[in-house]
């Protein structure tokens, strides 16, 4: 009777067999633990790019500021006439000239890139000579060997004197400020009369506020750089 029942068994179903092996046994197997287990929730997809509002730009990367520097200069010559002749066409085609001149083909193709005039003063022979920050010093090396200016037909002798370098024209008509009041305290004492000496005393006081208040054309040339640099 018994090698029966075995018989019965052994020919039984596997999956009869294996109901018989979970129920008898009392714990649940690895496929029932893997199906009672949740399932990992996937990710959700990224949402769509918003477009953009009417009238609305994307935006822009802006670009570094370029480095420049600002050679503030002073004319000097013996003849009045030489500074009455100063503008800055004239001027820029000097300096370019002697640069080529000077540092050959290199430093006039260097000096080339950022290289302007930015202000002239033909009263006072004031001039600010702009270029990169990279290649100021051949301009500043080339100014002594101009010797004279020449201009509608006439040829004076001059020559440039650096009076400062800066990195912005701010800086330059702060110390172009300091420059002329020191060049004035000579002159209130040597001055003999009352009418002069009152002059003298009143550019002091205008030269105290032009120093905290910026004057207005080198004001102009500093905001068109700034939206140069920008640019």
């Amino acid at each position: 009777m018994k090698k029966a029942v075995k018989s019965s068994a052994q020919q039984g179903h596997p999956s009869e067999i294996s109901t018989d092996l979970r129920s008898s046994s009392g714990h649940p197997t690895a496929a029932q633990t893997a199906q009672k287990l949740p399932r990992e929730a996937s990710p959700p997809p990224p949402p769509p790019p918003r477009a953009l509002a009417a009238g609305s730009r994307a935006p822009v990367a802006l670009t570094a500021a370029v480095c420049r520097r600002y050679l503030l200069c002073e004319l000097v010559s013996e003849d009045a006439r030489c500074r009455l002749s100063l503008d800055d066409r004239v001027l820029g085609g000097l300096v370019r000239d002697t640069i080529a001149r000077v540092h050959g083909t290199f430093g006039a193709a260097a000096c080339s890139v950022g290289f302007a005039v930015r202000y002239v003063n033909a009263y006072t022979g004031v001039v600010l000579l702009r270029c990169r920050k990279e290649f100021y010093r051949l301009l500043w090396s080339a100014l002594p060997f101009i010797t004279h200016l020449e201009s509608k037909g006439h040829r004076y002798s001059c020559f440039l004197n650096t009076l400062h370098v800066g990195g912005t024209i701010r800086t330059c008509q702060k110390f172009l400020i300091r420059y002329n009041r020191r060049q004035l305290l000579p002159l209130l004492q040597n001055c003999t009369d009352e009418g002069e000496q009152e002059a003298i005393k009143k550019s002091f006081s205008i030269s105290r506020l032009l120093e905290k208040e910026p004057s207005e054309e080198l004001s102009d040339i500093a905001g068109e750089d700034a939206a140069e640099a920008i640019e």
